[in-house]
């Protein structure tokens, strides 16, 4: 299972344990339950440090003039809000990435033609009862355990015909 953790790039921190940690704090407390043989949630604060450190060293730095209007509203966003500014900005730029203007820039439309040809299969086989396991058993024709369908349905087929004899 994966664990999805709320990381505060601003302040670099992670929400774990109903509290905001930094990687200092993860490693302590990490390395005191280590100390102390308390080995309940390791994995937790484990994959909470793991996953702040890579999201850390991912981030990037966008650097971006807005006129002196813009600047202020979201300023006034911020201080009403009791956020960063680079918070609220953030915010706008992972809404403007949902918008319809932005997605005819960043799907590639021979990948959506596919993925809707491979959407309407799954739909199908799903109905059909075909048990695929995954998008290359769909592509290369099989179901569940890679045995193509074909095949099964002529194993079933032959299966009737020598029960009935």
């Amino acid at each position: 299972m994966v664990r999805i953790f709320e990381i505060d790039l601003d302040k670099e921190r992670v929400f774990v344990h109903k509290e905001w940690l930094a990687v200092d704090e993860l490693a302590a407390r990490l390395k005191d339950k280590v100390e102390r043989r308390d080995f309940s949630d390791l994995s937790l604060l484990s994959e909470a440090l793991e996953r702040l450190q890579a999201v850390l060293n991912d981030a990037k730095e966008l650097k971006v003039r807005v006129t002196k209007e813009v600047a202020e509203s979201y300023e006034t966003i911020a201080k009403r809000s009791g956020q960063p500014v680079q918070s609220i900005m953030r915010a706008a730029l992972n809404n403007y990435l949902t918008s319809k203007e932005a997605n005819q820039y960043l799907i590639d439309p021979e990948a959506e033609a596919k993925l809707a040809a491979l959407s309407s299969r799954i739909g199908d086989a799903q109905v059909e009862g075909k048990g695929l396991t995954s998008l290359a058993d769909l592509e290369s024709g099989s179901s569940a355990g890679g045995v193509p369908q074909e095949g099964k349905d002529k194993k079933k087929n032959d299966k009737k015909k020598s029960n009935k004899n």
